[in-house]
């Protein structure tokens, strides 16, 4: 699979008929940042780490079940 680049804002994707959501904001190096898997969106990981986005691309994933 050829490299995509991530581009920001909200975004969706499948894989195996399961539709998943993620958010990029940010700039510089990737970081990823997983919410909790019992139902918390990544809303508090967004607002919590907002000051890394000045120096990281930021991937907010949400779980299956989770989120949009």
């Amino acid at each position: 699979m050829a490299a995509t680049v991530l581009s920001y804002g909200s975004h969706t994707f499948t894989a195996n008929d399961i539709t998943f959501s993620y958010t990029i904001s940010g700039t510089g190096t990737l970081f990823i940042a997983q919410s909790v898997g019992w139902g918390a969106t990544s809303a508090y990981l967004q607002k919590g780490l907002q000051l890394l986005e000045a120096h990281f691309k930021l991937l907010y994933f949400e779980p299956r079940g989770n989120g949009n």
